[in-house]
């Protein structure tokens, strides 16, 4: 199974001083919920360009984690073609990073120092 985060993003930010990869969590915790929730709250007014937004940020910010799985999804849903499945298919994708962001927070858990 993949881990929500890559441990070699994990072990490189531990070596680059004491307190960077808790900084960097801590400010991941804080900011990426805000996100994600402007993220479902555009998809619900159906502000496709506001979503594909919100999405570039949680997508910078999960990738400088390593949560490499959340990055993509978000990914997919910053890059997603305008067309008849576009609604369903944010949907989906909007949900799915959810799901993943609570993940992410369990595994942060045990990669805390």
């Amino acid at each position: 199974m993949r881990m929500t985060i890559n441990p070699n993003v994990t072990e490189a930010l531990r070596k680059l001083n004491d307190d960077s990869f808790n900084q960097l969590r801590n400010h991941f915790l804080e900011i990426t919920p805000i996100h994600l929730h402007k993220m479902l709250e555009a998809y619900y007014l159906k502000d496709f360009p506001h979503v594909r937004k919100e999405a570039h940020i949680v997508h910078f910010q999960a990738a400088s984690i390593g949560a490499e799985i959340l990055a993509e999804i978000t990914s997919e849903i910053e890059f997603v073609k305008n067309g008849p499945t576009l609604d369903s298919f944010v949907h989906e994708k909007v949900i799915t990073a959810y799901k993943e962001f609570e993940n992410i927070k369990l595994e942060l858990k045990t990669v805390t120092n």
